[in-house]
């Protein structure tokens, strides 16, 4: 973030600090940071010349909801093992690695633990797989990792996985 957005964040929390010190009532406090919260999005989406709308503000209510992160990152797990059933099938040695919502293909017998673990796997073959999702419409950037969202729903599962099956069938 740039040295004016960070000022932004600076002075909001100036301002929590110096309403609500002075209010002492917590519910006027609640209402009072919420307004300065909904204020800072907007001014720090402001500095990068974004223009929230409300669909972008609604998408910060969706995931204060509780529970939001454990069902997605169960979503993003329950697609990274039909992604290695996949692989699998298919007999190719590699694995589905990857940390809550953050996965990635790598042809390797084994999790990296560390950086080095990722540089020993086959970048060549993963760049042939990830070549050929794109050929098949997944659009993926080669030997990077990627993330399942909460706009990720059932259908993009189904067409990646036939997608990723039939990527698995050109490079095998």
């Amino acid at each position: 973030m740039c040295a004016t957005g960070l000022q932004v964040i600076r002075d909001a929390g100036g301002c929590v600090f110096l309403t609500t010190a002075i209010s002492q009532y917590g519910a006027l406090d609640a209402i009072i940071v919420l307004g300065l919260q909904v204020r800072l999005v907007w001014d720090v989406a402001h500095v990068d010349a974004q223009w929230p709308a409300l669909r972008d503000m609604a998408t910060l209510d969706m995931l204060s909801v509780p529970g939001f992160y454990d069902r997605l990152h169960a979503d993003a797990e329950a697609f990274g093992a039909e992604c290695q059933a996949v692989l699998d099938r298919h007999r190719l040695p590699a694995i589905v690695t990857g940390k809550a919502s953050f996965w990635q293909i790598l042809f390797t017998d084994r999790h990296p633990v560390n950086h080095a673990g990722m540089m020993d796997s086959d970048k060549a073959a993963s760049r042939a797989l990830d070549l050929a999702l794109l050929k098949n419409g997944i659009y993926v950037l080669p030997n990077m990792r990627r993330f399942v969202s909460a706009a990720h729903g059932p259908e993009d599962f189904e067409e990646t996985l036939k997608a990723l099956d039939a990527a698995c069938r050109s490079v095998a």
